[in-house]
């Protein structure tokens, strides 16, 4: 699981990536591999925020860490701005991870866990249509804004909606469905510390007040690893969300530069996935400087990987997107 956070004030890397050693682990590749990869990813010179300042904290919080044995231990000459990692599913690598960001519509996952939880005890029905209320109708991402207001579409659609294209008016409504009460609840279950649910989309009024919603990447990334392993609530639930979040619309970070297996692909097609290509599941999050990207990897032999990558105080957004892409690939190459 690799946590990236606060990517942003421009500092050369060149010598700061001859001081740091960060310690990972995979299960095959060695260290010239990856520390090759990783020099092929920064050799653009794209530069990360507070680099020197971390890295000191950084090697002494990673000789702290228990390292499974069955991983081989790999020495990688890294770039990392504030960034954390932990035990994830075959990729280990931590600094900061509870570092808590605004967390744009990386929130929606937690409410569509949520959401999905309580349709298997009962609480709510997964098929039936809803009217969505008026009061949220609101702009930005997603389709609904586009339809006819007599259309009620079924929180199934409008989960689906959420995720693949982000949509706005469907998240409201879910928001009313499942209640902000009963999501700092949940996530207080599934101690997530630093996911809050505190306004609806584009409530503009709510931050004017100080009102935001916000998660880090260690809480992403646990959540993701529980239904990456198929624990969250149970296999079919956590199927469910793997199998919506694959067809996600927005691939310009994590999936960018890999080979994946299109989006539109068939569920035979799934199982039946080609040597040389990952089948991914993510969602993004982006404001104005501020980008994220986190998701689930699967490769074609059943092995999966979670990368939650959570960037802040950007001065090119571009250079989050970017980041993120090709840290997907670094982190691809190693594993496959």
């Amino acid at each position: 699981l690799l946590c990236i956070t606060k990517i942003g004030n421009v500092h050369h890397i060149g010598r700061a990536l001859q001081q740091l050693h960060i310690a990972v682990h995979t299960r095959k590749h060695k260290a010239q591999h990856i520390r090759n990869g990783i020099r092929r990813a920064v050799s653009d010179h794209i530069d990360l925020f507070g680099l020197a300042q971390q890295v000191g904290r950084t090697v002494d919080r990673l000789q702290g860490l228990r390292l499974a044995q069955r991983f081989q231990q790999a020495h990688v000459f890294g770039y990392c701005g504030n960034h954390t990692v932990f035990g994830g599913l075959g990729l280990l690598f931590a600094v900061n991870a509870e570092q808590v960001f605004v967390s744009a519509s990386v929130i929606k996952i937690p409410l569509l866990a949520l959401a999905l939880r309580d349709v298997q005890q009962g609480r709510l029905d997964w098929n039936a249509p809803r009217e969505i209320d008026p009061r949220n109708r609101v702009s930005g991402t997603g389709i609904l804004c586009e339809l006819s207001m007599d259309y009620h579409p079924s929180l199934s659609e409008m989960a689906t909606l959420m995720i693949v294209l982000s949509d706005n008016i469907a998240t409201n409504e879910i928001i009313d469905m499942v209640g902000m009460d009963r999501f700092a609840q949940f996530c207080e279950e599934m101690q997530l510390p630093h996911t809050k649910l505190m306004r609806k989309m584009l409530d503009f009024e709510a931050i004017a007040k100080g009102l935001n919603n916000y998660t880090s990447a260690g809480d992403i990334g646990r959540l993701l690893v529980r239904i990456a392993k198929g624990e969250f609530v149970n296999a079919e639930v956590s199927q469910t969300i793997l199998r919506i979040m694959e067809h996600q619309q927005c691939r310009n970070k994590l999936p960018a530069a890999l080979p994946t297996v299109p989006n539109y692909a068939s569920e035979e097609d799934k199982k039946r996935m080609q040597e040389g290509t990952v089948l991914v599941a993510n969602k993004t999050g982006e404001l104005v400087g501020l980008q994220h990207d986190v998701g689930v990897f699967t490769l074609p032999d059943g092995r999966r990987y979670v990368i939650a990558a959570l960037t802040a105080d950007l001065e090119d957004d571009q250079q989050g997107v970017q980041i993120i892409s090709q840290l997907s690939r670094v982190i691809y190459d190693a594993m496959k």
